[in-house]
C-alpha cells in the first residue's frame, strides 16, 4: 500500500478506460482481472477525495456490485474487486457510495478476501494483507457494526 498517495491525471484517464472496458465486458475473467487490477492500482494511489476519481467514480462503484463481479467463481478477480472496494471506501469515507442493502454483499467479499491471508502464497497473500490494512487504516469495520 501507497504511504503517500501519488495520484496524477493520467491515472484519472486509466481509470476511465478500465471502467469503459469492464462495463463493455463482464463475463470474460480476462477482461475483469486486467482491468480490475489497474482499478485497484489507480485507487491505490487515490487520494480520499471523490473529485479525484472524476466520472469514473460512480461508474466503477456500480460495477464493483455488479453479480459478475461480486460472485465471480475466479479467486483473482474476487480478489482485486475486494482490493478496489477497501480504496472505493477509504476514498468515499466517511460516506459510502452504497446503500446499506448493497454493503452486506459487499462485505461478504471483504471477509472472504481477508481469510486468504491463509493462503502464504503471493500475490493472493499479499492482497489480502492489503485488504486488511486499508480496513484497519479506514477504519471501515465500523460499517459493519452499524449493519448489525
Amino acid at each position: 500500500m501507497a504511504d503517500a498517495y501519488d495520484f496524477a491525471e493520467h491515472d484519472g484517464e486509466d481509470l476511465s478506460r478500465a471502467v469503459s472496458k469492464l462495463r463493455s465486458n463482464l463475463k470474460s475473467r480476462d477482461v475483469l482481472l486486467k482491468h480490475l487490477k489497474i482499478a485497484a492500482g489507480v485507487l491505490e494511489k487515490a487520494p480520499q477525495d471523490v473529485a479525484t476519481l472524476g466520472s469514473a467514480g460512480a461508474g466503477l462503484a456500480a460495477l464493483l456490485i455488479d453479480k459478475h463481479i461480486l460472485g465471480s467463481k475466479h479467486k483473482n478477480v474476487r480478489m482485486y474487486a475486494a482490493v478496489s472496494l477497501t480504496h472505493m471506501l477509504r476514498i468515499y469515507a466517511p460516506e459510502t457510495p452504497y446503500e446499506d442493502k448493497e454493503l452486506e454483499p459487499v462485505f461478504d467479499l471483504l471477509l472472504w478476501s481477508v481469510q486468504q491471508v491463509q493462503e502464504y502464497q503471493a500475490p493472493m497473500f499479499e492482497l489480502a494483507v492489503s485488504v486488511l490494512q486499508t480496513i484497519h487504516q479506514t477504519k471501515s469495520y465500523y460499517l459493519l457494526l452499524d449493519m448489525g
